[in-house]
């Protein structure tokens, strides 16, 4: 795994690129040689908030049509997702704020969880704002997990969730982006950490 190299480089040599949710569940779903503690953030470079997103044949004009068949339908309105990890956790999210009951299946990356909604063998999926661009043609956008939409142009100027049920409570979901280097770059060579930093702010 890309944290490895980077937890062994104690000279602010190796960077990695991750996703928080990422470099926490890497250590938790398989058998890793580095944890969370091991690396320290030198800044984000992106903020992808979730999107509900459904197939145009789909009978979800809005999110309250999908709440109610899946009310209607416990365990039958299939939600494709990347992987058991924060995906899982957006859709169970859902369920919390509005009720109902998914099934949520896994199918190994993002990539084939929206390909299933365009090829139609799922209704939705969820999928960050900028990571679904690439289909957004083909499908709609029923809800934003965010306290905003950042980006209406982008999503069909969809409501927030929170909006979309009703003022129903909705946690924010959004994947935060970072570079990474080791902990002891950080606590041994700050000078070359801070210049990291300054660098990375210069450069976004």
């Amino acid at each position: 795994a890309a944290g490895a190299p980077t937890k062994r480089d104690t000279t602010c040599n190796t960077i990695v690129t991750w996703t928080v949710p990422a470099i926490v569940l890497s250590t938790m779903v398989q058998k890793v040689s580095y944890s969370y503690s091991d690396f320290y953030p030198i800044g984000r470079i992106a903020a992808d908030p979730s999107a509900i997103i459904v197939g145009l044949d789909t009978p979800y004009k809005t999110m309250k049509d999908l709440v109610a068949d899946a009310k209607a339908h416990p365990g039958e309105v299939t939600a494709a997702i990347g992987s058991p990890g924060s995906d899982m956790a957006h859709i169970i999210n859902i369920e919390k704020a509005a009720g109902g009951k998914f099934n949520i299946v896994p199918l190994g990356g993002g990539t084939r969880a929206r390909n299933a909604v365009i090829g139609r063998q799922a209704p939705m999926t969820e999928a960050g704002v900028y990571a679904s661009q690439n289909i957004a043609s083909q499908v709609r956008y029923l809800a934003v997990q965010a306290d905003s939409n950042p980006r209406p142009d982008l999503t069909q100027n969809a409501p927030t969730l929170s909006e979309a049920l009703d003022g129903a409570k909705s946690e924010p979901q959004v994947s935060s982006q970072g570079l990474f280097a080791s902990k002891a770059c950080h606590d041994q060579y700050p000078d070359r950490f801070n210049a990291m930093v300054e660098a990375l702010k210069a450069s976004m």
